[in-house]
């Protein structure tokens, strides 16, 4: 639910704000665009592929965890 809300923040970002400076407010350049649409494609990455990750997650620090449990 949280990468939702930040792809959504991202894009929102990025349409309303201009990434440099000097750009006018007024005016949508595509540099913002593309900011945008990149931000908000990441927190979709995460949304799609979330079992995968934390079943990635899981395989590389599972056993981790479960060596630090035993030690408490």
């Amino acid at each position: 639910m949280r990468a939702i809300h930040l792809g959504f923040v991202l894009l929102l970002a990025f349409l309303l704000y201009p990434a440099i400076k000097s750009m006018s407010r007024r005016e949508m350049h595509w540099m913002d665009v593309v900011l945008g649409v990149l931000g908000a494609g990441v927190a979709s990455y995460i949304v799609w592929n979330y079992r995968a990750l934390i079943d990635s997650w899981l395989k590389h620090w599972g056993c981790h965890i479960l060596k630090l449990q035993k030690l408490l």
